[in-house]
C-alpha cells in the first residue's frame, strides 16, 4: 500500500531527543501504517545510528539512510531523502523536535481535497512562542482561521514580502511531491537552506493555505544545535543561504529581496559575537559586503521587537560602510 505521507528526518548526534522525535510521528491519529518515514543520518558520532536500527528493524515502513560523510547542515540529507520518496506527498521533521498527534491527517485532508502545492499551519516552541509575525498572519483575511493563497489575493508585493518572511521554515508545511518536481525545488548545500527553499516555493506557487489558527509542530530551543553554533564556517554557510536567495529574488521579483536580507540580522546576533579573529571577521564581511549594503533601513523582522530591530537595522548598515566600527559595536 502506497504511503500517504513521506516524512522526511535529518539527524546529526541527536541521541538525547530521537526516540520522543520518532514516537511523535508513530503516534500520529491518521495511523503509521500511512506514513513513510524516512531517516537521512549525517554520520553521527553519537548512538543515533544504533536508535535509527532499532526503530528501523521494528517498522518496515522506517527508511534508514547512513551518510559516511557529515555535510554540515541538513540540506543535502533531506535532497537524499526527497530522492527515496514513494508517497504524494512530503513533509520535513527535524530529529529533536515533535509533531502534534494530528498534524498529518490534519493537512493530508487538506492538501488532498484542495489540491494545493503546499499547507502551512503554526509552530510553537518549548517556550510557549507561536512562531511567525502575529500582526502581518492574523491580519490575513481567513474563514475559519484559513487563509487560502491564489496570486489574485495579494493586494501588493509588501504585503507578500511580509507572508514569506514569516514562511521561511519547511519544518512548518506538508509538499506536494509534484510541485516541487516540476519546479526543481530542492536544498542547497548551506545553513539556513529553509531560507533559498522557500522563496522557490513561495515565487513558483499558486495555490496554498495557511491553517492560522492551528499549531502542529513542537519546536525545541536547544543552544547547541547547528543553527545557534557560532563558527566562521557556519556564519560562511549561512550567508552562503541568504546570498543566494538574494541572488534569486533579484531576478525573479526584485520588490521582494528583502525576504532574505532580514536575516542578516541572525548573522549579527549569534554569529558575528563568536570567537572568530578580527581577520575572519573581516575576510568575512568584504565578501558579502553587497548582501549588507542591499539592507534596507525599513526591512521589519518577524523575529524581533519593534526597537531591537531598528538597532539591528542601523548596525547592519554600519557593517556595510566600516567593519571595524560594526565589529566594535
Amino acid at each position: 500500500m502506497e504511503p500517504k505521507i513521506s516524512i522526511i528526518i535529518p539527524t546529526y548526534n541527536v541521541e538525547k531527543y530521537l526516540e520522543k522525535t520518532i514516537n511523535s510521528v508513530i503516534k500520529q491519529t491518521i495511523g503509521f501504517e500511512n506514513l513513510e518515514l524516512i531517516i537521512v543520518d549525517d554520520n553521527s558520532s553519537d548512538n543515533t545510528q544504533k536508535i535509527i536500527e532499532t526503530y528501523s528493524k521494528k517498522y518496515d515502513n522506517i527508511v534508514p539512510i547512513y551518510r559516511n560523510e557529515n555535510s554540515g547542515g541538513p540540506g543535502i540529507p533531506r535532497n537524499i531523502g526527497m530522492k527515496k520518496v514513494t508517497s504524494e506527498f512530503i513533509m520535513f521533521l527535524d530529529g529533536d523536535d515533535t509533531y502534534k498527534s494530528d498534524v498529518c491527517e490534519t493537512v493530508y485532508e487538506t492538501i488532498k481535497s484542495k489540491d494545493l502545492d503546499f499547507v502551512w499551519f503554526r509552530v510553537q516552541s518549548d517556550d510557549n512562542i507561536v512562531f511567525g509575525n502575529h500582526i502581518v498572519l492574523d491580519n490575513l483575511e481567513t474563514k475559519k482561521g484559513i487563509f487560502k493563497y491564489t496570486p489574485k489575493k495579494i493586494r501588493h508585493d509588501e504585503e507578500f514580502l511580509n507572508i514569506m518572511m514569516s514562511g521561511e521554515c519547511v519544518w512548518d508545511k506538508i509538499f506536494k511531491k509534484e510541485f516541487l518536481i516540476k519546479n526543481n525545488i530542492e536544498f542547497e548545500d548551506c545553513l539556513s537552506e529553509d531560507i533559498y527553499f522557500m522563496s522557490l516555493v513561495f515565487t513558483k506557487s499558486v495555490k496554498w493555505v495557511l491553517l492560522n489558527n492551528y499549531i502542529g509542530y513542537n519546536y525545541l530551543i536547544r543552544e547547541n544545535s547547528i543553527i545557534h553554533s557560532s563558527s566562521k564556517k557556519n556564519v560562511e554557510m549561512t550567508l552562503k543561504a541568504i546570498n543566494l536567495t538574494y541572488e534569486y529574488l533579484k531576478k525573479e521579483n526584485d520588490s521582494l529581496i528583502n525576504y532574505g536580507l532580514h536575516n542578516l540580522t541572525g548573522i549579527v546576533r549569534y554569529n558575528l559575537n563568536c570567537k572568530m579573529k578580527l581577520s575572519e571577521q573581516k575576510e568575512i564581511l568584504q565578501k558579502y559586503n553587497d548582501l549588507f549594503k542591499a539592507y534596507k533601513l525599513n526591512i521589519r523582522s518577524p523575529n524581533l521587537s519593534l526597537g531591537t530591530n531598528i538597532g539591528f537595522n542601523i548596525l547592519i548598515k554600519v557593517f556595510s560602510s566600516n567593519y571595524i566600527i560594526a565589529i566594535v559595536l
